[in-house]
C-alpha cells in the first residue's frame, strides 16, 4: 500500500495513536518515536517508542479492506487461547481514510535450540480446541482476499464449498482459470470425502507460512497475521509445506503428539490446493500451472 510519508502526516499519525494509547493505557503516556518498518504488501507497519512501552501500528486503506483489523483482532485473541504467544491487541481505529491496528511489539531473536519442539507442541495444543462444526463466526482475510467462512458439520463439504469453489470461480471470472478447472473439482470432492469422511474441526491458523511466525526474545514461537476458523489440521501443516521455511523436526515431534496415518501424505497434498488458489488470484502465472499439476497428481 502506498501511504505519503511526508512530516506532517506522520506527526499526525503520531499524534492519534498517542491519543488512542491514552485512551486504552492512561494519559501519562506518550509516544516518542515512530519509526517504519517492514509490513508487507497490504500494510504499512511502524514501531511505536513511547516512555512506558514499544508498540507495534498496522496501517491500511480502510476502503480497499474494510473491517480487516477488526478481523484480525478477532483471530489473535482466538489464538490467544493456545499456548502460543501471539501479540496482544491494544486497540483498533481510524483515521482519514485509513484502518490501523496497535500491537504488543514482541522483540525479536535467533530461535532457540528448542525452537522446533516448542513449536509443534504449540501446534498440536492449537489443533486440540475443537468447535462445534466448520467455520467461524465470520469472514476473514486471507492475504487481501475475502475468506468464507460459512459453517457447515463436514469437512469435505466445507473444504469445496468454502475453500476451493470460491477460489476457482474467482480466478474464472479473473480470466486466470477455465470452466475445466471447474470440472476437475467434482473429483477432487470425490477424493475428499474418501480421505476425511466424519472429521472433528479444529482451530487452525489459516494461513501459517513462514512470514506469520517469529521467534521472541527468549528465541521462543510466536504466532502472528492469522487467518483463523475451525478447520482441519491439515491444513496448517500443507501451508508449512508448500514454500518451506519449517525445520523437519517439527513434523517428527508433532506425529509423536498426534500419530498420523499412512494417508497424511495424500491429505496434505489435498489440503495445498487452497492455498495455491489463493497464490492464483493474488499472483496468477506461474501459480496456475502448479495448481492444475498438483490436481493431476491427485486425481
Amino acid at each position: 500500500m502506498e501511504i505519503s510519508l511526508d512530516i506532517t502526516f506522520m506527526k499526525s499519525l503520531q499524534d492519534v495513536f498517542e491519543e488512542e494509547l491514552k485512551l486504552v493505557l492512561g494519559s501519562n503516556i506518550h509516544v516518542e518515536r515512530m519509526i517504519p518498518i517492514s509490513g508487507g504488501d497490504i500494510n504499512e507497519v511502524f514501531k511505536l517508542e513511547t516512555n512506558k512501552a514499544n508498540f507495534c501500528v498496522k496501517l491500511n486503506d480502510a476502503f480497499l479492506y474494510p473491517g480487516m483489523f477488526e478481523k484480525e483482532s478477532h483471530g489473535l485473541r482466538e489464538l490467544n487461547k493456545s499456548s502460543f504467544r501471539v501479540p496482544e491487541v491494544i486497540t483498533i481505529g481510524s483515521y482519514n481514510e485509513y484502518a490501523f491496528l496497535i500491537l504488543e511489539y514482541i522483540e525479536t531473536s535467533p530461535p532457540d535450540v528448542d525452537f522446533w519442539n516448542v513449536f509443534a507442541e504449540n501446534l498440536a495444543n492449537l489443533h486440540s480446541i475443537h468447535g462445534d462444526g466448520f467455520g467461524w463466526e465470520e469472514n476473514n482475510y486471507i492475504g487481501n482476499l475475502i475468506q468464507s467462512n460459512v459453517k457447515n458439520s463436514s469437512w469435505s463439504k466445507f473444504f469445496s464449498k468454502e475453500r476451493l469453489l470460491p477460489m476457482v470461480k474467482e480466478a474464472v471470472e479473473k480470466g486466470l482459470m477455465n470452466t475445466q478447472d471447474l470440472f476437475y473439482l467434482e473429483k477432487i470432492n470425490t477424493l475428499t470425502d474418501d480421505l476425511y469422511g466424519s472429521s472433528q474441526s479444529s482451530l487452525i491458523h489459516g494461513d501459517l507460512w513462514s512470514g506469520n511466525f517469529m521467534s521472541d526474545e527468549n528465541g521462543k514461537p510466536v504466532l502472528i497475521d492469522p487467518a483463523v476458523y475451525f478447520g482441519h489440521p491439515d491444513m496448517d501443516i500443507a501451508m508449512t509445506k508448500l514454500f518451506g521455511g519449517f525445520d523437519e523436526s517439527l513434523y517428527k515431534r508433532y506425529n509423536e503428539i498426534v500419530p498420523q496415518d499412512q494417508n497424511w501424505e495424500i491429505r496434505t497434498k489435498l489440503c495445498k490446493l487452497y492455498p495455491l488458489l489463493v497464490h492464483v488470484n493474488l499472483f496468477g502465472g506461474y501459480y496456475v500451472q502448479q495448481y492444475r499439476e498438483l490436481v493431476q497428481r491427485l486425481i
